[in-house]
């Protein structure tokens, strides 16, 4: 290798706009006939899916390891399913600037994921999301994982016309608005 050869490279690498932003799954409150083990098994699952879907650019997936250490040096057990209000703490804890709120369920067709993702700055922020039915737990959790990751389209728009109506250009925000809206209308 030529160290020219790299330094060139690097500086023709597109400039992010935004920084790599962090999403944490916890474990999913069980409901209708689901229990613990499958709501832990659901948070997880979830959460690979995810990681796998996403550009590592732009989002990191904060794994089941520092969450359980945070929950345990806390005082919870690991296998705990959390308020709302304490997985906004959980994730402004560990850096994580979106969260997914999630619950799972048995059906007569299989399994059923419910949630929604809220953004850390701003728990009014959440954006309900499509639930997801199937068979099986790993397939209910790649579509709920489609679902979060189709839901943060929006995101980078709404983050320019929270940095546009901050610096006081209206037209500006409005065009983003819009923009986020057209990128994912649910």
């Amino acid at each position: 290798l030529v160290p020219g050869a790299t330094a060139e490279g690097q500086r023709k690498k597109p400039v992010r706009e935004f920084t790599r932003q962090g999403i944490l799954v916890t474990t999913f409150a069980p409901v209708d006939g689901a229990d613990i083990r499958l709501a832990r098994r659901a948070a997880d699952v979830v959460r690979s899916r995810i990681g796998k879907l996403a550009d590592r650019r732009d989002l990191d997936v904060i794994s089941a390891e520092p969450i359980q250490l945070a929950l345990e040096q806390g005082g919870f057990r690991a296998d705990t399913t959390l308020d709302p209000f304490l997985v906004a703490a959980l994730a402004r804890q560990l850096r994580g600037d979106e969260y997914v709120i999630g619950a799972v369920g048995r059906t007569a067709s299989g399994i059923r994921l419910t949630g929604r993702l809220v953004l850390v700055r701003d728990k009014r922020l959440g954006q309900p999301l499509p639930p997801a039915i199937a068979p099986t737990l790993e397939a209910a959790a790649d579509q709920f994982a489609r679902f979060v990751i189709a839901a943060r389209t929006q995101l980078d728009d709404q983050r320019r016309c929270e940095n546009a109506l901050r610096e006081l250009r209206g037209a500006q925000a409005v065009q983003s608005a819009r923009l986020g809206i057209a990128e994912y209308p649910g």
